[in-house]
């Protein structure tokens, strides 16, 4: 895998880099990755992108190979590893053996997935059971500190991240 001459452009303002490289990922279907460096660079990659496979889900493993070579950045270096859903515990307790298939938005697997995350809308319990199961999972598979990102819970907070066209504007009001 050879990464793109455009790869790693610096997007991210001086103000705004992080202190120590950021390894993001999300693990359901449509897995990424995503690193963003102290110098500002800004690495991100869909593993559907590298399988040829539409909404390749489990860990993305081959996007994390990808950003690493393109880098230089390991995430095993790394502080802090972001995950994207705090209840998808079954791409993280299958790993490569996720099932990942190309399926229409109205087929069986995304009715059962939409019905699982109704779930856990409805059920404060069973969604902090279901994040508890995701963190334990985590924390066996890597060393580093896990930080989970929470949804927004109002349409507000996500107005003052985009602002109300949906471009986006800073963090600190400007």
């Amino acid at each position: 895998m050879t990464p793109p001459e455009h790869a790693g452009r610096r997007v991210i303002p001086e103000a705004w880099r992080p202190d120590a490289p950021v390894f993001a990922f999300h693990e359901d279907t449509n897995a990424n990755a995503t690193l963003i460096t102290p110098e500002g660079d800004v690495y991100s990659v869909a593993e559907e992108r590298l399988t040829r496979r539409r909404f390749q889900g489990g860990f993305p493993f081959r996007s994390l190979e990808w950003i690493e070579s393109a880098s230089g950045y390991r995430a095993a270096d790394a502080p802090v590893l972001v995950f994207g859903n705090r209840t998808h515990f079954l791409p993280r307790l299958l790993g490569r053996r996720f099932p990942s298939f190309e399926h229409d938005y109205f087929g069986w697997p995304h009715k059962l997935m939409l019905a699982y995350h109704h779930l856990c809308y409805l059920s404060p319990v069973f969604s902090s059971a279901m994040e508890g199961i995701c963190r334990l999972i985590l924390r066996t598979r890597f060393s580093q500190r896990i930080e989970i990102l929470r949804s927004p819970p109002r349409p507000r907070r996500v107005r003052l991240l985009y602002g109300r066209r949906g471009q986006c504007v800073r963090g600190d009001g400007g």
